[in-house]
């Protein structure tokens, strides 16, 4: 089979059908500019992509009452906003940024005083606005919360009633561009929780639902909403049971990553875990030492710009409030997956040390592959999106292969005869924007098609 026949195969296969690299935590400006924000637990946050910040409202203070201000962050400074017409004093409301309308959901939440709440508002970038649907969820604090991007919702799960009880497990989105709130009725559902945590993986098109706490203590399962029915995932590992942690999607880790929270005796954690659809492991940061200390009620959101994760302050170890702000650093180059072919397979790997940069080449290596192969024989497949689940290529003779990156470009590749071959591809202008690669090498010998497959990496270019 030559090589024009080869690439067309696995085209035609294409069209119709984790972490190596070192995590580190770095602080992040805490009391060096003024205004300050207060020390905050149980705040609502989450990251607007519209005006490229951080907002947090809301939160129990110390000293002090829960309170009702508004604060933005934008990667350097905090700005406490001026909001003529504000969300009453609350603490742990349901809080989503919504893509769809570029606009940030507030539900619900409790105020000092006991009273448990219902309204629902939304967030411009400049002023809060009093929704009044017809229908709403029942009142209710420490709900899952998370925002379906792809059918352009925010979800709610449980949370604690007004009446004093756990509420019914019930599931309720918000819809942004009718102002409507729909009870979903799935016909399954977790048992009953508050202070559970949720995250929507996009690449996936699921929604990550881990522990919480009810009237038998805290709970360690995990369960996934496909935004008809919720399932329970049974994984051979998971993080330990806890409740008031907080959950957020990483495009580049491929998964969900939790951080924090408390078990049913008080303990609280320190832990990152990483959950990628089939299991969950604990991601272990470069020098833990210089990392947030054990704490529940933090607030933490995903930068969508860099990926970057930022986590708030929160209740410490001792019941101090923490006054810190952490940020969890993710290369903006990272692999996952495994090759095909002799000796394990090609691997692939980016600069050392250097993230794919707005405007500039930025180059890969792939290496580990067989010696004194011709010259034009290995490329980079390069595209927009990623294949989730990955396609196995076994039926098209290459054994072993799996193919994660769905291409769009044909990148030749410059070959060096002991085994490896670098690539260079010019970043466009565009920060944020994410690609997938992959390398492909011809050699005869490496199964019947002929062709073989690195591992593969999700870029973001920043």
């Amino acid at each position: 089979m030559n090589t024009a026949t080869r690439m067309l195969t696995l085209v035609m296969i294409v069209s119709t059908s984790v972490v190596a690299q070192v995590l580190t935590w770095r602080p992040g400006p805490a009391g060096a500019q003024a205004p300050t924000p207060p020390r905050w637990i149980s705040q609502a946050m989450d990251y607007d992509a519209a005006r490229a910040e951080f907002v947090v409202f809301g939160g129990h203070a110390f000293p002090g009452p829960d309170l009702g201000d508004t604060w933005t962050f934008n990667g350097t400074a905090w700005r406490l906003r001026t909001v003529p017409v504000p969300p009453s004093a609350r603490h742990g409301a349901a809080f989503a940024y919504d893509s769809s309308q570029g606009l940030t959901v507030l539900f619900g939440g409790q105020q000092d005083q006991g009273a448990i709440l219902g309204d629902t508002w939304m967030w411009n970038g400049t002023t809060w606005s009093r929704m009044t649907p017809i229908v709403s969820p029942p009142p209710r604090v420490g709900a899952g919360c998370a925002a379906d991007t792809r059918r352009g919702r925010i979800v709610i799960f449980g949370g604690w009633g007004s009446q004093g009880m756990i509420t019914v497990p019930d599931t309720w989105a918000w819809h942004g561009g009718s102002g409507t709130w729909t009870n979903v009725l799935p016909p399954s559902s977790p048992t009953p929780r508050y202070f559970t945590t949720m995250a929507y993986d996009a690449a996936r098109d699921r929604i990550v639902l881990f522990g919480g706490a009810n009237a038998q203590g805290h709970l360690a399962d995990t369960w996934e909403f496909d935004g008809t029915r919720w399932y329970q995932v049974m994984t051979s590992s998971a993080p330990p049971a806890r409740a008031d942690s907080r959950m957020v999607y990483s495009a580049l880790l491929g998964g969900v990553v939790i951080f924090g929270g408390s078990n049913v005796t008080g303990i609280r954690y320190s832990d990152t875990w990483l959950y990628d659809g089939t299991n969950w492991r604990m991601v272990r940061p470069a020098a833990p030492a210089s990392a947030p200390s054990a704490r529940d009620g933090a607030g933490m959101a995903v930068e969508s710009g860099t990926g970057k994760i930022l986590v708030v302050q929160g209740r410490t170890g001792n019941g101090a409030f923490a006054n810190d702000t952490w940020w969890l650093d993710i290369p903006g180059f990272v692999s996952f997956g495994v090759g095909c072919g002799p000796n394990g397979g090609p691997r692939l790997a980016g600069s050392f040390g250097q993230d794919p940069t707005a405007g500039m080449p930025y180059s890969m290596t792939i290496s580990n592959l067989p010696p004194l192969l011709p010259p034009s024989s290995v490329f980079l497949l390069l595209g927009a999106n990623e294949l989730v689940p990955a396609v196995d290529l076994g039926s098209i003779g290459m054994t072993g292969c799996r193919l994660y990156a769905n291409p769009t470009y044909l990148v030749p590749c410059t070959y060096i005869p002991v085994g490896v071959a670098s690539c260079t591809v010019g970043m466009p202008n565009a920060p944020g924007f994410m690609f997938f690669v992959q390398g492909l090498a011809i050699v005869p010998a490496g199964n019947p098609l002929g062709l073989i497959l690195s591992d593969a990496a999700r870029g973001i270019i920043r």
